[in-house]
């Protein structure tokens, strides 16, 4: 096992942005994270991107005060940070511009995953939790997309991203919550994820 090397990751989500300080090291069954500070907060860029089509001056002002905020825990408390932005970024029409602004400001480079890299990111969390040997299905959903892995024990062999996600599905409007009435929240779900697929 080598020695630990303390790495902030900071998640740029489609509601939420998260910061992760954990301990890494590597081992023959792939690296091992302790965690040391975990904090997350709500910004609903998802949301904004469903509405209008990009993240606007004001999401991105809030985006870039929690960015700071973060980075500054980050370089009091690890040795290095990484920066990722999943759907919400991918999606938005001003997200590339956005990107290449925020790493100038911020001083880091702030990059936006693939949909490839952001299931193969989702089986590393996860790997040690699958069963070593047999079929599985990992399904990571997050804001604006739900990412499915198929396995093979640890290792995966397939992936697909589905543009579904809680700030999405949200976004059209509360489901009818009455018990007896099973049927319109169905109606109302599939009407939902059509809408998501295309």
């Amino acid at each position: 096992m080598s020695k630990p090397v303390r790495i902030a990751a900071i998640d740029i989500g489609s509601d939420t942005v998260h910061i992760l300080i954990a301990d890494v090291s590597a081992s023959p069954d792939g690296p091992l994270v302790s965690r040391v500070k975990q904090r997350g907060d709500l910004i609903e860029l998802g949301r904004q991107v469903a509405m209008k089509g990009q993240i606007g001056k004001r999401a991105a002002a809030r985006l870039e005060a929690r960015l700071t905020s973060y980075l500054k825990l980050a370089r009091r408390r690890s040795d290095r940070v990484v920066i990722g932005a999943t759907e919400a970024l991918r999606r938005a029409s001003d997200g590339p511009a956005l990107l290449e602004r925020l790493s100038s400001e911020l001083g880091e480079p702030v990059r936006i995953l693939s949909v490839t890299r952001e299931a193969a990111l989702g089986l590393a969390g996860a790997v040690r939790r699958l069963d070593p040997v047999g079929s599985q299905l990992l399904i990571d959903s997050g804001g604006a997309s739900t990412e499915l892995t198929l396995t093979d024990g640890h290792v995966g062999v397939a992936s697909a991203s589905l543009p579904v996600g809680a700030a999405l599905l949200g976004e059209r409007g509360p489901l009818p919550r009455r018990k007896h009435n099973q049927s319109a929240r169905q109606s109302a779900m599939r009407h939902r994820l059509t809408w998501q697929i295309g």
